[in-house]
């Protein structure tokens, strides 16, 4: 069965490799105030978004074709959320779709696409409600967009969701997965190996869940599961899915990977030490892995390896 060996050997450690990464250049004119960032490559280009630096905290991204130049930003579509969310990337169906919160309880999460022109009219996930201070997981697996969050109430469990030329499905819990809370970070989402990867933070540390032919496996506990402050981000690179999060104070993006079977030692991007880096996101453009995050200014800054 594809990707079975996520199923059996998720215990074994290598030695971190070393790696090269670019020095951290900010985005121009990218200030936000929320916690999540949006980050993914869409028809060539690399796409970032992220929440404006006040009110009515719209939604801004901007484009590079070629990872180190960007283009003015521009509004995304209509979308208004609030000053603690964050927004999310991920394409489907040859479209770049994007997921954010909304700006008033109940927490409604809305999202809209992109077909390299226009965005879609904002439309609201039917039944899904979440917290103001939360990430969104978003990616496509198996012919589906998927959407992933924190309950809005006690024990904060992760929900999901599909979205199918049918619409969405009805929203449902994952199996014994329980978030730190109402301030919770993550969940977020890849597909790796012939199945999709949920992984969020909770008070263990960081878990993740595997969905494949016979349903959800029960969570968890990734190998580096202790001090995490934000994150996790979910990417896949060079084939292998990499996580990334951060520790809290000065001690940057911290990353580490898993091949199939293997897990790598815990690295640090070395641009980001020392910044009060938080709010991290990845994304695989070209040749290269991309990390981008929130410094003490709120700015987003970026570098590329490893």
């Amino acid at each position: 069965m594809a990707g079975a060996g996520l199923l059996t050997i998720l215990t074994v450690w290598s030695a971190p490799a070393d790696a090269a990464w670019s020095g951290a250049t900010h985005i121009p004119y990218a200030v936000s105030t929320g916690e999540g960032l949006g980050f993914a490559s869409y028809n060539g280009d690399l796409y970032s978004a992220w929440l404006s630096h006040s009110s009515p905290y719209d939604i801004y991204y901007s484009t590079s074709s070629n990872g180190t130049k960007w283009a003015k930003p521009k509004r995304l579509s209509k979308a208004v959320s609030n000053f603690a969310a964050g927004v999310s990337l991920a394409v489907y169906g040859g479209d770049l779709y994007a997921a954010w919160i909304g700006n008033s309880s109940p927490y409604h999460i809305w999202y809209s696409s992109f077909n390299g022109t226009s965005w879609a009219k904002d439309t609201e996930v039917p039944i899904a409600l979440t917290t103001e201070y939360n990430e969104l997981g978003l990616a496509s697996f198996n012919g589906a967009l998927w959407l992933s969050w924190v309950g809005q109430s006690s024990p904060y469990a992760i929900y999901y969701s599909a979205l199918t030329s049918t619409g969405w499905s009805t929203p449902t819990n994952l199996p014994e997965s329980s978030a730190l809370g109402y301030y919770s970070t993550g969940p977020a989402l890849a597909s790796y190996e012939g199945y999709l990867v949920a992984s969020w933070a909770s008070s263990e540390g960081i878990e993740y869940s595997l969905y494949g032919l016979t349903g959800w496996t029960l969570p968890s506990l990734t190998p580096f599961s202790t001090g995490l402050s934000t994150g996790p981000s979910l990417a896949v690179y060079d084939g292998a899915l990499y996580w990334a999060w951060t520790r809290g104070g000065e001690s940057g993006v911290s990353y580490a990977d898993l091949d199939v079977t293997t897990w790598s030692g815990v690295s640090a991007i070395p641009a980001s030490v020392g910044v009060n880096a938080y709010s991290p996101a990845i994304a695989a453009y070209g040749s290269s892995l991309y990390a981008e995050w929130l410094n003490s200014a709120m700015k987003v800054y970026y570098a590329s390896g490893p």
